[in-house]
């Protein structure tokens, strides 16, 4: 399976591209912003107070659209902030072997 890695956010283009450069992301990123439709549609809306922004979510989509890999992460648990790369490596080696 061909890959490619893509975040998408509900900032404004202008803030994520001063996030990506300070965390030296190798990715692009998406802007969702201001209508937020692929994180309504993904069902990751969330609120920090007035705002709304999309909980931290990591999806596996295939070619045809079709997601094979769904993990919504915690808001509220500070020793699972980020998914490890390795879980992510797994589930695509799994989908490669028809799993």
């Amino acid at each position: 399976m061909e890959t490619e890695i893509l975040g998408i956010t509900a900032f404004s283009p202008w803030s994520q591209l001063a996030w990506a450069k300070t965390m030296g992301l190798p990715f692009p990123l998406l802007s969702d912003f201001p209508n937020l439709e692929t994180i309504k549609k993904y069902e990751v809306e969330t609120q920090m107070g007035s705002v709304t922004t999309a909980k931290r979510a990591y999806f596996i989509v295939d070619k045809k659209g079709i997601v094979r890999f769904k993990r919504i992460m915690h808001p509220f648990n500070p020793d699972a902030p980020f998914l490890p790369n390795q879980v992510l490596f797994d589930e695509l080696e799994k989908i490669n072997k028809g799993g």
